[in-house]
């Protein structure tokens, strides 16, 4: 989310280059996920999708357009 706690404001995607202001705007435990995410490109991972762990079926939502895609 740009400004967090507000769900109007989720992120749908990023580049590797967006990483470095997001990890800078992430709060609490989503640095672990951006700096995450950023370790798996690194080690050529291709994407991370990043889902919400707070709703029902979080990866199957993620895997349909409801998570952050990181390329």
């Amino acid at each position: 989310m740009k400004n967090f706690p507000d769900q109007s404001t989720v992120i749908a995607q990023l580049s590797q280059s967006q990483l470095p202001a997001a990890l800078e705007a992430a709060q609490g435990r989503m640095k672990k996920k951006v700096l995450g995410a950023e370790e798996a490109l690194k080690g050529r991972v291709k994407r991370v999708i990043i889902a919400d762990g707070r709703i029902q079926n979080p990866i199957v939502k993620a895997l349909s357009g409801k998570g952050t895609v990181i390329q």
